[in-house]
């Protein structure tokens, strides 16, 4: 079991993310300040990680539809959770972020013709 403190669940706050063989289970630091959020490890379709300046931050894909992220980590902690998820053969991978703002993706909007109608 591993334990990361200074964590942000986006959306919710600060707090403590502790990995266990069945769920990675966040906790806040102050109860008041939200609710503590589990996400069972047969839940998970994948998950990705981002640098982000000095620090990361790491984003599940959840069967249900939810993307979880998770604020605060060191680029140091990435060989422990891609180690993590390995050993529970989920993907982990590293995303590409265009800081200037940049998307390299393509739109494709369906029923629309080349002029835009």
């Amino acid at each position: 079991m591993a334990k990361y403190d200074s964590i942000g669940l986006a959306g919710a706050g600060v707090g403590t993310l502790q990995l266990t063989d069945k769920s990675l289970d966040w906790s806040p630091r102050h109860e008041a300040d939200a609710d503590a959020k589990s996400v069972s490890l047969d839940q998970v379709l994948r998950a990705s990680w981002s640098p982000i300046g000095k620090m990361c931050h790491m984003r599940l894909f959840c069967k249900n539809g939810e993307r979880p992220r998770y604020d605060g980590f060191r680029r140091s902690d990435m060989e422990g959770l891609t180690a993590y998820f390995e050993a529970h053969d989920i993907d982990f991978e590293k995303e590409s972020v265009a800081s200037g703002g940049s998307n390299f993706g393509t739109i494709d909007f369906e029923g629309w013709d080349i002029d835009g109608h």
